[in-house]
């Protein structure tokens, strides 16, 4: 009888360490998995905002080629020169 009180013993501390370990290993996997949604949209924004400074070089690009049709030509001579940042300033 006193042996089968102590294998029972034994089997609950191995049973209650192996719960313990499996805890610990969920909680490793639950973070591990929390920087990896992380990094995902960390990634995800980067990718967004490369997006929206491509459609804002295109957007600026195309009023830029509206300005050029408008424009009188010393204008025009006037962007590929210094003398567009003092066009600019006179604006």
């Amino acid at each position: 009888m006193g042996s089968d009180v102590e294998t029972l013993r034994q089997e609950r501390q191995s049973s209650e360490e192996e719960a313990r370990n499996l805890s610990s290993r969920s909680r490793e996997m639950m973070d591990l998995n929390l920087k990896l949604q992380a990094t995902s949209t960390k990634s995800l924004a980067k990718a967004i905002d490369f997006e929206l400074r491509k459609e804002h070089a295109i957007e600026a690009e195309e009023q830029l080629n509206i300005v050029k049709v408008r424009r009188h030509p010393s204008f025009l001579r006037s962007l590929t020169s210094s003398g567009l940042s003092s066009r600019c300033i006179r604006i």
